[in-house]
């Protein structure tokens, strides 16, 4: 989980649209198999929602919707 919490501050838009992709599937996994308050717990101490109000802010604004949407 860390490298992707990392690439959410590549430059590139698509970079960080991928990751963004990445995440939810991961996310929506650990709901199917039981596990999400353990992956947002591993997001949160990875410091993972201080990157994703910072992408809040992003100057693609498909980023910034895809962001605020979730």
């Amino acid at each position: 989980m860390a490298p992707l919490i990392e690439l959410l501050t590549a430059k590139e838009a698509k970079t960080t649209l991928v990751v963004l992709d990445a995440i939810n599937n991961i996310l929506v996994a650990a709901t199917k198999y039981g596990a999400k308050d353990q992956i947002c717990l591993t997001f949160e101490e990875l410091n993972g929602l201080d990157a994703l109000e910072k992408l809040q802010e992003h100057d693609n604004q498909e980023v910034c919707i895809l962001v605020r949407s979730h």
